[in-house]
């Protein structure tokens, strides 16, 4: 039985059709966010593709994605792994390669290779003028190596995913961005304490968390260099093309807390004066980070091998 009658809010008829998988209860509950409110309609629309991801539903999942185009950027791991089944990761696979959206958690990583997940694609491919294009998508190691650990990366690697380019350099950024191999951000207190109070967790708990992402970074870059092999001064692209910066140091020297993590790699052996294609190199990125402690790093470098 519909409950359309039965109510003039969108949300009751959300959470009606996401309890018995009625697709006329969300369709009604769709149209009536879009009559009462079309300003916050694609805010609505977003909620009720989580509502119906959370609830497992495959076939609401479909209707959401295929005829009202809603998003996937929303959907966190936890939202997607709740109610898992073959056929809603595959719903949700038709939109994008899903693995890549799950790659931070381990276990939905396991559960999604253990029924058949791809780890291949993001191949690059050339235009009629030689330009190399973005690969789409990109290869599954560089999310990982940017998101996972070090137990997902080998997981992936043994069932057949290739090493991106930007493996490294995307490790590089990321760590940096959360003060790898630092000792400490004064700043980091003040958003600890907001962050408990926003999330409802204290601050001791919020600090905690963040300390083991910062220490799962370190763990990639300390992998991928020294046990992987990878180049600390190799290019991201030998073309020009957006978002990206050169060698795995550019990515670094541009992040505010990124000062542990680029004398991480001047210790072994990166090079910060090799430009990227736009011919940038980490002294002209760091000028974006505004640290101070970068720049003097840099400087220190250079007055040693002039």
């Amino acid at each position: 039985m519909s409950h359309a009658s039965s109510t003039t809010h969108p949300r009751p008829l959300l959470h009606a059709a996401t309890r018995s998988s009625s697709l006329h209860d969300l369709q009604s509950a769709l149209n009536l966010a879009r009559t009462q409110s079309p300003s916050t309609y694609p805010t609505f629309l977003r909620q009720a593709l989580t509502a119906t991801v959370r609830a497992g539903s495959a076939p609401l999942t479909a209707y959401l994605l295929d005829n009202k185009h809603a998003p996937l950027s929303t959907l966190s791991p936890g939202n997607i792994g709740l109610h898992p089944s073959i056929q809603l990761f595959e719903t949700l696979g038709k939109s994008e390669r899903l693995i890549d959206r799950v790659i931070g958690d381990e276990a939905l990583v396991e559960w999604l290779l253990a029924h058949g997940a791809r780890v291949d694609g993001g191949d690059a491919f050339v235009d009629g003028e030689g330009y190399e294009i973005e690969p789409r998508p990109a290869p599954l190691t560089e999310s990982c190596a940017a998101m996972g650990s070090v137990r997902t990366w080998r997981r992936i690697r043994s069932a057949g995913a290739r090493v991106g380019r930007r493996a490294l350099h995307r490790a590089a950024g990321n760590a940096a961005a959360k003060g790898a191999f630092g000792r400490g951000d004064p700043s980091s207190e003040e958003e600890s304490r907001e962050d408990g109070e926003r999330n409802g967790g204290g601050e001791e708990e919020v600090n905690e968390q963040r300390k083991r992402n910062r220490e799962a970074r370190e763990d990639m870059l300390r992998f991928l260099v020294d046990e992987e092999g990878l180049d600390v001064n190799r290019l991201d692209s030998d073309t020009g093309r957006a978002m990206h910066w050169g060698t795995p140091i550019n990515y670094a020297a541009q992040q505010p807390k990124g000062a542990g993590v680029l004398l991480w790699l001047l210790d072994r052996g990166a090079d910060p004066r090799i430009p990227g294609v736009d011919g940038g190199d980490a002294f002209d990125n760091a000028k974006t980070s505004g640290s101070e402690e970068i720049m003097t790093l840099l400087a220190k470098w250079s007055d040693r091998h002039k």
